[in-house]
């Protein structure tokens, strides 16, 4: 019941094993060469949390192929290695050569390209996360609902889209620090991760809009899910330094898709729906009614929701 997603690959953490291995290259190399003849403890092994990581999390194949987790192992193999006959040669007093220094060097660029590798497949796959939120981010949000709709036209299940704003439209002007909108956001993501179930999917599309897609539902059980968010989304603070509180209502609109829709006016409509909910007020959640033929053609220019 939550939505955690335990295959999910970040560029913060790519960077962050990459700035390990550097600091770990950095004392392999300054040990061997500075305290040379001396045991100096070292570590040897370069740091591995993120090769175990994506080694041992099934799932990670579907972002990552198999052949790419198996080269950073063997990268990751090397380079250890290499290390310990480094340090080995360091603690007899034997002289590093030229070729041993740069066979270490080598390998580091070979890591490194290998995580280059790794990030390009992340980003084609379209899983990339929100850094501010920690939900999905937009860039494979189509794909999915269009998985969704397939779905949908094959066995006949339900699922809805739906589009939550915050009412407050001056939280994203220069009245308030970027930081606290983020946290703010950061709270709102926070919120889903923690409610939703595992097969549904939350995007934030940035300034405080967010799309939900909510499977083996119907339109009357996404709209209590959209009014509980709505309701615990006003109740969350943020306290800025000179005392103000940033706080916000917000508003969904509810699209339960049929056959033929597209997934261009599906966004659209929940979007528009929910503007309209706004317009009324806001701090609620709207159902989308199927319109007019030319209501429904003006629905179904592209999306601009990126």
């Amino acid at each position: 019941m939550v939505l955690r997603y335990k295959g999910a690959v970040t560029s913060d953490m790519l960077v962050a094993d990459f700035q390990e291995h550097v600091d770990w290259f950095t004392d392999i190399v300054r040990v061997a060469f500075f305290y040379a003849g001396q045991d100096i403890d070292v570590r040897l092994r370069p740091p591995s949390a993120f090769a175990e990581y994506i080694k041992n999390t099934p799932e990670i194949t579907e972002i990552i192929k198999e052949e790419s987790i198996h080269r950073l192992d063997e990268v990751h193999e090397n380079l250890a290695k290499t290390a310990a006959e480094f340090i080995d040669r360091s603690r007899a007093s034997q002289p590093i050569t030229v070729d041993l220094y740069k066979r270490l060097e080598e390998q580091m660029d070979a890591y490194a390209l290998q995580l280059r590798r790794i990030e390009d497949e992340v980003m084609a796959s379209g899983f990339s996360i929100d850094p501010v939120t920690g939900l999905r981010s937009v860039s494979g949000m189509k794909d999915d609902v269009s998985r969704e709709m397939d779905r949908r036209d094959r066995k006949n299940v339900p699922f809805c889209v739906c589009n939550l704003s915050l009412d407050d439209k001056s939280i994203n002007s220069d009245a308030y620090d970027r930081k606290y909108v983020e946290d703010l956001y950061r709270q709102i993501g926070s919120r889903m991760t923690g409610v939703l179930r595992s097969f549904d999917d939350a995007y934030h599309l940035g300034r405080g809009e967010f799309i939900l897609c909510l499977k083996h539902v119907d339109m009357l059980d996404a709209c209590s899910v959209m009014e509980r968010f709505i309701e615990q989304i006003s109740n969350m603070t943020v306290r800025l330094d000179d005392g103000r509180v940033l706080q916000s209502t917000a508003s969904a609109g509810v699209v339960e898709p049929i056959p033929g829709d597209d997934i261009d006016g599906i966004l659209n409509n929940a979007r528009q729906t929910r503007i309209e909910a706004q317009e009324e007020g806001g701090n609620l959640v709207f159902q989308h009614a199927e319109k007019s033929t030319l209501a429904a053609q003006m629905a179904s220019k592209p999306f601009d929701g990126f």
